[in-house]
């Protein structure tokens, strides 16, 4: 039998489109389909925009896997008028819920993470691996892998900035962030660094200066303010809270579909989790 770890808990965040289209079940194949550790077990939480447990049943299965020792799961059942997302300004635009959502354009999404994350903060888990339907492991026994990498490292956030082919603007205050499948560390800076961010956005978008600000977007923004800065002097935080890893590859751009698995690994060779859209 493996050892239980709280050194790191998976943490899916989904929603029930895209259960019913298929793609959890093909990002749940990629990542378990094998053993991913050869020593530890970990605990497992889903977190679900909305829909019954019992409509989800590829979730469950995995409490039998090795490598698991605890499925969670966690449904917010969020309003029509909560669960709002949209992908472009143009899409924006065309609904008008979006545009009173207290969290913006990505409303839904943003409250998604939010919600489960600071859910999550009170657990005893070192760390959280966050992961979505269109991410991947590109190693076998990637949890040891990832373990391993992160063991000596000191971050809130490590992620990935975007590292595909597209050209992005040099001066968007976007430019630069960390995508939200990383490694979050689990303590108290984290926990004001995620309320902080939250009400970051909110105002943002209650005083009309940007109403589509997604979570992963508004964090990085929120740690270029002076209040983060002084946040960071006060409590002796010496280390760099968000950086960008090697092992986590962010190509989750439309230009990258076409990519293949080794191109990708022939520019980012230290890669372990990969998030690449696949529709």
């Amino acid at each position: 039998m493996l050892n239980f770890t709280n050194k790191i808990a998976l943490v899916f965040l989904f929603t029930k489109s895209e259960y019913e289209k298929g793609f959890i079940k093909k990002c749940l194949d990629s990542f378990f389909e094998n053993e991913i550790s050869k020593v530890v077990s970990v605990d497992l939480f889903f977190f679900f925009n909305k829909g019954d447990k019992s409509l989800f049943p590829d979730c469950f299965s995995l409490s039998k896997h090795k490598n698991i020792h605890n499925c969670h799961f966690h449904s917010f059942n969020y309003s029509e008028n909560l669960d709002i997302y949209c992908r472009s300004f143009d899409e924006f635009r065309r609904n008008p819920k979006a545009k009173t959502h207290v969290l913006g354009g990505s409303g839904g999404a943003n409250l998604l993470f939010y919600d489960s994350f600071i859910s999550l903060l009170n657990k005893n888990y070192e760390n959280y691996l966050l992961l979505e339907s269109d991410s991947k492991p590109v190693k076998n026994q990637w949890l040891d892998e990832l373990l391993g990498d992160i063991k000596s490292k000191s971050f809130l956030i490590y992620g990935s900035t975007y590292k595909g082919i597209q050209k992005l603007p040099d001066f968007e205050s976007w430019t630069g962030h960390l995508n939200g499948i990383a490694v979050y560390r689990n303590n108290q800076h984290l926990k004001h660094l995620l309320i902080e961010s939250r009400k970051f956005i909110a105002y943002n978008v209650k005083h009309n200066i940007n109403k589509f600000i997604s979570f992963d977007v508004g964090i990085w923004m929120y740690t270029q303010t002076l209040n983060w800065i002084n946040y960071l002097k006060n409590n002796n935080i010496n280390f760099k809270p968000l950086i960008n890893s090697e092992v986590i590859s962010n190509y989750s751009l439309y230009a990258d579909i076409n990519l293949s698995e080794s191109e990708i690994l022939n520019r980012n060779p230290k890669t372990i989790i990969l998030h690449q859209k696949w529709n």
